[in-house]
């Protein structure tokens, strides 16, 4: 088993990779869930046109790793390697060195992960080990050596590609991150020592501040009579924002799902393979459906709408690569519905449908 062992020999031949340490207690060795999850991406988005993430670990591309990473999120939401270290291959290009290279550790990958570079800039802040370099010595390791190879790596436009924070920016992380780790003290006022005539005072001032005292608290008691009923109206107000905020969040967690579900069965679709498409379809109309054999590069999600019938309608915009080595862009909608018995959580229930992007952009 591969995936159990470090390899002697370095698979990856780019410019600059990513090497990963698991925790002691989750890895693939010990996590079946985090196995399945690894086995799953090699086999529907990797092993037909890329190396796998089993045949490479610990050693991973910027594409592998954003496909991990990615998946990580999403089932684990915060999931917390030991070390991530950007590595080059050696002189003799077999083995890889993380020597001089930027590394975190530990790597936080988010539940809001968006690209796997920004705990690194969060470690060339913070990172003591690299305190003696200067803002502009530190953006350039980006731009020129980092940025080059993941935009390859990933096949991004320039304007999708992550920017380096800016001085003030870094400055900013490495404050708040300061402030968090201070506890913070209460200085207690030094006693004084109390006026001679006040301690002087005689009974009758003592009895007027008290009879004060019982008045304000009468008050404020008829007061909370005519308050309550305001208060009884802002608490529920409270309860229907909470209602409101839980059903966003429920609406984003299944869009979630279902991004992850489609981001699956797309490949498999343009693969040609009718054996692997059938754990993507319903018993129904959709059983039918007949793959198509395509070359996918990109995805990309434009909206997922629910339907009355408690289905919903996803639709993607995807770029295909042509025989010539030209692009098209295409647009594809579907609908899913949840499944129980699916492996992937939902199947899809009709027939895709698949329409030229720009020629629906000017008929609009």
């Amino acid at each position: 088993m591969i995936l159990l062992k470090k390899n002697p020999r370095c698979l990856i031949t780019d410019e600059l990779f990513l090497e990963v340490e698991w925790q002691d207690d989750i890895s693939p060795m010990n996590d079946p869930s985090l196995f399945e999850l690894i086995e799953t991406i090699d086999d529907h988005l990797l092993r037909e046109s890329h190396q796998t993430i089993e045949a490479t670990l610990p050693y991973l591309s910027f594409y592998q790793a954003d496909l991990l990473f990615s998946a990580l999120s999403q089932s684990y939401g915060y999931f917390t390697f030991k070390k991530v270290s950007l590595c080059h291959l050696d002189n003799k290009g077999k083995g890889a060195s993380s020597e001089g290279e930027l590394f975190a550790s530990p790597y936080v990958v988010p539940a809001n992960y968006t690209n796997l570079l920004e705990p690194f800039f969060i470690a060339i802040t913070l990172d003591k080990q690299f305190s003696d370099f200067s803002y502009n010595e530190k953006r350039e390791y980006f731009v020129v050596t980092v940025f080059p190879t993941y935009k390859r790596s990933l096949k991004l436009s320039e304007s999708a590609m992550p920017v380096f924070p800016s001085e003030s920016d870094l400055a900013k992380i490495a404050h708040e991150a300061k402030d968090y780790n201070q506890t913070s003290s209460v200085k207690t006022p030094n006693n004084t020592k109390a006026d001679s005539r006040k301690s002087n005072q005689n009974s009758l001032k003592i009895w007027l501040i008290l009879v004060l005292i019982s008045s304000l608290a009468i008050v404020s008691f008829f007061l909370s009579f005519s308050l309550m009923g305001r208060t009884n109206e802002a608490n529920k107000k409270v309860t229907y924002l909470n209602g409101e905020i839980q059903v966003l969040k429920d609406s984003q967690k299944i869009e979630h799902q279902i991004d992850v579900f489609s981001r699956y069965f797309i490949p498999v679709y343009f693969s040609g393979d009718k054996q692997r498409l059938l754990n993507f379809l319903d018993d129904g109309d959709a059983k039918y459906t007949e793959p198509k054999k395509e070359v996918v590069q990109s995805v990309i999600l434009e909206k997922v709408s629910k339907n009355k019938s408690k289905t919903f309608n996803v639709v993607y915009v995807l770029s295909l690569k042509n025989k010539d080595d030209t692009y098209r862009q295409i647009r594809i909608s579907f609908n899913v519905k949840k499944s129980k018995v699916k492996p992937y959580g939902f199947v899809l229930i009709s027939e895709p449908e698949i329409t030229d992007y720009f020629k629906d952009l000017n008929n609009k």
